[in-house]
């Protein structure tokens, strides 16, 4: 998931993607372990129809220095 490379297809079975089962909301928290600036955060996703593969409909960043208090940092619509 941070290892910078893409999936050479989108075949959801090649072992290139993280996936989630189930619908609902996620929520996945990177830990930096020490406070460091974040410039940019980069997202894609497929979309497979015969699978039920979606993309999600809305992504909220937020950042936190602390652990406690967090504050959005943007939100992406889809």
């Amino acid at each position: 998931m941070t290892d910078g490379l893409y999936s050479p297809s989108t075949d959801i079975h090649n072992g290139r993607f993280f996936k989630f089962n189930g619908g609902g909301d996620r929520t996945i928290v990177f830990d930096l372990k020490h406070v460091s600036s974040v410039d940019k955060i980069v997202a894609s996703f497929t979309h497979q129809s015969e699978w039920a593969v979606h993309a999600p409909q809305t992504i909220q960043v937020s950042l936190t220095e602390d652990g406690k208090t967090w504050y959005e940092a943007g939100v992406m619509e889809k």
